[in-house]
């Protein structure tokens, strides 16, 4: 073989060499570049999924947040009514045990002046529990009470034999029990316990 042949196989060989490791570095880039692509992506659904799962479970704080606050609400109101309630029911209890004399007089005469008055009748009977059925009909109470409602409404009043449930108070009734005035405790509590109810809260709860 003659030496230029010799020069020429090894230049040959040489640049062979030379362009397998130029290939063999470019798929090496294009792996690396590849595997850099992968984990990019692999990294941006883990960033998605760990802030999907981070809405998800903020989203199911808010709801129970929400729930567990609405059921505070509820219990808190059911508790307020419960309470005042309670109250209302105490201060009919203390109304229908507290002393009768000339103080509590007074309230009944009151009571059955608005009633006659509120009637519109030129007679009618009075109705009471039998507490006060026999607190009236003695010491001549009710000829008071009677006199009082005559000149203040223009209305005549007997006292009923029968007696009614009521913590107190009285009921005005027309002789043919056509018409009648409820002016108990009891009746007046309940006219006016939305009244009440928000005065309590307010006194109460704020």
């Amino acid at each position: 073989m003659t030496e230029e042949k010799v020069s020429l196989i090894g230049e040959v060989e040489s640049r062979s060499k030379a362009d397998a490791r130029a290939l063999l570095e470019t798929a090496r880039k294009v792996a690396q570049r590849e595997i850099d692509q992968a984990t990019r992506r692999a990294n941006t659904r883990a960033r998605l999924a760990t802030a999907d799962i981070d809405a998800q479970a903020a989203s199911a704080l808010a709801l129970a947040a929400a729930g567990a606050s609405a059921e505070a609400s509820r219990t808190l109101l059911r508790k307020k009514h419960e309470l005042i309630d309670a109250l209302l029911k105490e201060t009919l209890e203390r109304l229908a045990a507290r002393p009768r004399d000339n103080v509590y007089l007074g309230v009944l005469e009151g009571l059955a002046v608005e009633a006659a008055r509120a009637l519109g009748a030129t007679q009618a009977a009075v109705k009471c529990n039998a507490a006060d059925n026999a607190f009236l009909a003695a010491d001549g109470r009710f000829d008071s009470l009677a006199a009082k409602v005559k000149a203040a409404a223009g209305v005549t009043v007997t006292l009923a034999a029968d007696s009614i449930q009521a913590a107190g108070g009285l009921v005005l009734m027309t002789p043919d029990a056509r018409l009648s005035y409820y002016a108990t405790f009891d009746e007046i509590a309940y006219r006016r316990r939305s009244e009440l109810r928000a005065i309590i809260a307010t006194d109460l709860f704020e």
